[in-house]
Parts: structure tokens; sequence; C-alpha cells
């Protein structure tokens, strides 16, 4: 391993150093291996927000276009309301 790489590695926090390490456990490919220099500058930009229930974790701007959509659906009036609920609830 480069020692640039390494500089950037000694960077990261611990929990940062498990995650990137969890991440070069699974399988990857080698476009993917080729951010990990970059995986501090990349964090700083597109934070986790957290982890899904297999372990993947959950970037910033992939909840922002995903709560986007949400909203938009609502807008076009794409919802279940209470009273909507309520008669599903009759059918159960």
């Amino acid at each position: 391993m480069n020692a640039a790489v390494l500089e950037e590695v000694r960077r990261l926090s611990k929990l940062e150093k498990l995650e990137l390490a969890m991440y070069l456990i699974g399988e990857v490919s080698k476009a993917e291996l080729e951010i990990v220099p970059n995986a501090a500058s990349i964090r700083e930009t597109d934070p986790i927000l957290g982890y899904d229930v297999a372990g993947n974790p959950l970037f910033a701007s992939v909840a922002k276009k995903q709560f986007g959509m949400e909203i938009e659906r609502v807008r076009q009036g794409d919802y279940m309301t209470i009273e909507d609920l309520e008669k599903e609830m009759e059918t159960w």
C-alpha cells in the first residue's frame, strides 16, 4: 500500500476505519477499490446517516433523493390517511 493511502487511512476515526475494513472485506470491484484512498474526503461530502438491516451504509445523498421522491408522492396525493387505514383494518 502506498504511503499516501496509509496516511489517509491513519487520519480516519476508529469508526471510519472499521467501516472501511468491513467494506473492503466484502466483495468489491476494482473501480470501487480505486475510491478507497479518497474515503475521508467522500465521508466529509456525503456522510453516512445510518445502516440498513444488512449492514449497508445509508449515505446522505441517497437519503436526500429518497426523501425527495417520498415528498413528491405526497404532493401528488399518493398517501394513506388515518381514515383510509381504519377502513382497511376492518378487512383484516
